[in-house]
């Protein structure tokens, strides 16, 4: 079996209206989210803002993208995993950045920004499944 991909047919969202439903609260949260710390977090040359919240979802990502989800546990992985972590991480933004600060002949900034991207989604997404795993221990799927 490829990793991440299910042995089991799922049914067409026509069919899980509960679940489409629970995916778009968590959407319109980390949309909201996204755009509160877009506002809270002063603008610098450093984009803290896309840091934090691509971090952020890392993090939350990493505690529920690790646990066999069935029954409830699949509702919170697609409110807080697709839907909540789809709409607050950026990767698009992302790209805009880096694309950005390279034409501007920003390069050491750029490679700072993706380095810090790249190391600290990693560290988030991984101290995500460490969490998880200590607060709520059970089987996971790595």
């Amino acid at each position: 079996m490829a990793r991440g991909r299910s042995a089991l047919p799922v049914a067409p969202v026509t069919q899980r209206p509960v679940a489409a439903l629970v995916v778009a609260v968590g959407a319109v949260c980390g949309a909201a989210t996204r755009w509160a710390v877009g506002e809270l977090v002063p603008a610098s040359r450093f984009p803290w803002a896309l840091v934090l919240v691509n971090l952020a979802g890392s993090l939350v990502l990493g505690m529920v993208a690790f646990r066999a989800a069935t029954g409830r546990r699949e509702l919170v992985r697609l409110g807080a995993g697709i839907g909540f972590c789809g709409s607050l991480t950026t990767f698009s933004s992302l790209a805009v950045t880096l694309a950005h600060e390279l034409g501007d002949g920003g390069s050491f900034l750029a490679v700072e920004v993706l380095v810090v991207h790249l190391a600290g989604g990693v560290g988030a997404a991984a101290l995500g499944a460490g969490l998880r795993h200590r607060w709520w221990p059970g089987p996971a799927l790595v």
